[in-house]
């Protein structure tokens, strides 16, 4: 039996930049360390996390995000003009998302990483289970 630690992240998609087209990426923002539980394989701990999953999407509202706000995306005509997109706004509705990992979360960190108070050894990946984690 290996323990694991169910943790909630919300997932959002944040704009890069206007290199090649205008592009995203995944923000995840750790919210908290919902339980932790032993079980036999893995497998059995993805399922238990897209189960915990649901059930917080049924008791949750997403929330919509435009950017930085109103003035994110809009020209100054107050037209909408995605040339004036600015870097690392939120756009769309925050996933929902909890990882089956062998640490717990810790805040500023994204799912599998866990950052050491070190300059140093920044950026050092938790370690976790060979077969991989349960993404959404």
């Amino acid at each position: 039996m290996q323990k694991y630690y169910f943790n909630f992240y919300l997932q959002d998609r944040r704009y890069g930049g206007p290199e090649e087209g205008g592009w995203f990426y995944d923000w995840y923002e750790f919210q908290c360390t919902l339980v932790s539980k032993s079980f036999a394989s893995y497998k059995e701990a993805n399922d238990y996390a897209s189960e915990y999953a649901e059930r917080i999407r049924e008791g949750q509202e997403p929330v919509y995000h435009t950017g930085h706000g109103s003035h994110d995306g809009v020209n100054d005509a107050g037209e909408g003009d995605d040339a004036y997109l600015l870097r690392d706004g939120s756009w769309g509705e925050d996933e929902v998302y909890v990882s089956a990992e062998l640490l717990p979360g810790k805040p500023g960190c994204k799912p599998g990483y866990w950052y050491s108070e070190s300059w140093h050894d920044d950026n050092l990946p938790v370690p976790v289970p060979q077969e991989r984690p349960f993404y959404e």
